[in-house]
């Protein structure tokens, strides 16, 4: 991953995955963009609890101040605002641990740049 509109894209893939995971309870959309059975388990946990206006869809995912804090082969981690709109709410200001496995996939969510995710890049596989 070289550019931060690259990361966005790859990102908007991955969330919107999730969203759709949820939306649709299907645990192997999922299982697609995750990188662990903890964050498979953190989706389908919500499954019951997050509600939607309507069916999610790409565009409804937007991105501002992305900053790549590291680019590996198999590790990247991208800090930035992630905006929803459409079929729910809001923002956040994120790091995103992603992990290599056949494509990117989502590993850990952290809140600041100068957290503790930098242990995620050498951790272990499910």
């Amino acid at each position: 991953m070289e550019t931060v509109q690259e990361a966005e894209a790859i990102l908007r893939e991955l969330w919107f995955g999730w969203f759709e995971g949820i939306y649709n309870q299907d645990e192997d959309r999922i299982r697609e963009v995750v990188a662990s059975e903890h964050q498979l388990r953190l989706g389908t946990g919500q499954f019951e609890s997050m509600e939607f206006d309507r069916a999610p869809m790409p565009s409804d995912i937007a991105y501002s101040d992305t900053q790549i804090l590291r680019a590996t082969e198999d590790c990247t981690v991208v800090y930035t605002q992630t905006t929803l709109s459409g079929f729910q709410q809001g923002a956040s200001t994120d790091v995103h641990v992603l992990r290599w496995m056949d494509g990117w996939r989502f590993f850990s969510l952290w809140a600041f740049p100068d957290d503790l995710w930098e242990a995620d890049c050498e951790a272990q596989l499910d």
